[in-house]
């Protein structure tokens, strides 16, 4: 059975975590008993928690998983690598998008400021009564 085991590996990642499973659970946004599930191999995670819990506990996934250890290499490196360069890639292009955007918001609000000095200094025309 591919994961066999599963839940000992659970239990061993997060106690190297130092880690409670209630703490764990609380990080995945999910319940103590949900983890206790799947330490006690009743249910199995789905995918997403799965990465979730490997990126948290700081384990490969495909041990988590399945008790392997992944062999890396040239190409597996170079992949990893590349995922990695992406996304900072992307944060890098997000962070320039977020800073063009606040000089906009500054900008702006200096024009803001501007008509409405102008605007002060200009008088109010009164309405005459009709007679």
């Amino acid at each position: 059975m591919k994961f066999k085991n599963f839940g000992i590996r659970l239990a061993q990642a997060i106690e190297a975590s130092g880690l409670t499973q209630s703490e764990v659970a609380k990080k995945l946004s999910t319940s103590p008993s949900l983890v206790s599930r799947w330490k006690n191999e009743e249910i199995l995670p789905g995918m997403a928690n799965a990465k979730k819990l490997s990126q948290l506990l700081k384990v490969e996934i495909e041990w988590l998983l399945t008790g392997e250890e992944q062999v890396y290499t040239e190409e597996t490196e170079v992949e990893r690598l590349h995922e990695t360069t992406t996304t900072e890639g992307e944060e890098r292009m997000f962070l320039k998008q977020l800073m063009s955007a606040q000089e906009k918001i500054i900008e702006l609000l200096e024009e803001n400021a501007a008509l409405k000095e102008e605007l002060l200094k200009k008088p109010i025309p009164l309405l005459k009564k009709e007679a």
